[in-house]
């Protein structure tokens, strides 16, 4: 396989010039990985991985993928007692959900709708 050193950075290339770009990745990665799409999608979710936290949350906000992820607070109660935690695992468990840009309902309001609907 071929990598050519390109004149322009793909700051600064054209729409057409980065999907052109990104469909020589696609190929290289496929041969690296293999062809079937599990073998991909785990080397770039390794890839992916391998970013530092502020950088890959940079990637995602580029993409239009940060905070695409909402759950409100009659599902993280739902979570919460389905997986039978203390609200002192959740708070742990919140702040991984955080971390990775998931945004989850606040836990005064999800306290809120559990005394509400126990009554």
């Amino acid at each position: 396989m071929k990598l050519t050193k390109h004149r322009k950075s793909s700051a600064e290339a054209s729409a057409s010039t980065k999907r052109h770009r990104s469909q020589h990745m696609e190929t290289a990665r496929e041969a690296i990985a293999g062809t079937s799409n599990e073998a991909a999608q785990t080397q770039h979710t390794h890839e992916l991985n391998r970013l530092s936290n502020p950088l890959r949350r940079e990637v995602f906000k580029e993409a239009g993928l940060e905070g695409t992820m909402h759950i409100d607070k009659h599902h993280a109660l739902a979570m919460k007692v389905a997986v039978g935690l203390t609200y002192s695992q959740q708070r742990e468990i919140r702040r991984v959900i955080k971390g990775r840009g998931v945004k989850i309902a606040h836990e005064g309001a999800e306290q809120k709708v559990a005394r509400v609907d126990w009554r």
